[in-house]
């Protein structure tokens, strides 16, 4: 079951974009903008694995860096990643499997009928899942938020559909 919580509005939210945003703008990565509606809201430029690691551990998820700074995030107890791109503009989620029941027709009904991830066989036949998140000109805390709990859905709903 999923324990993450989703901390979109309230002292928590605002306590995890005020770090991002310090943590962002000391980096130049980062500003802040007022839509007419009202509060501010941090813009994520570039982001660096331990960021991720902060927004991702505010947000209930289990999470760690590994020797190369991906971001190791277990979802259901599985292994999956989150790929910083090294000049921090953008995130690629991936997982594979080495073993399960996924076929080429499994992979292409999936990609047929889904709209914000890709899968496909790696060059061995297994199975793998990647959603990307393209920095450039910024995204706000709550897009990097969902675009977590899209990952989450996506991967959890790809195991049923191509790898079991």
């Amino acid at each position: 079951m999923h324990t993450a919580r989703h901390v979109r509005s309230g002292p928590a939210f605002l306590a995890v974009a005020l770090i991002v945003l310090a943590a962002a703008t000391a980096a130049g990565a980062a500003r802040a903008e007022q839509p007419a509606g009202g509060r501010l809201l941090p813009v994520i430029e570039r982001i660096s694995g331990p960021v991720l690691v902060t927004i991702m551990e505010a947000e209930g998820y289990a999470v760690s860096l590994d020797e190369d700074a991906d971001v190791v995030w277990k979802i259901e107890g599985l292994r999956t990643l989150i790929q910083v791109d090294p000049d921090g503009d953008s995130l690629l989620f991936r997982a594979a499997f080495g073993d399960g029941n996924a076929t080429l027709e499994r992979v292409n009904a999936w990609n047929g009928t889904k709209r914000f991830s890709r899968s496909f066989l790696d060059d061995e036949g297994d199975p793998v899942l990647e959603l990307d998140l393209d920095l450039t000109g910024g995204v706000t805390l709550e897009r990097l938020t969902d675009y977590l709990l899209t990952c989450r859905m996506s991967y959890l709903r790809w195991f049923v559909e191509v790898v079991q």
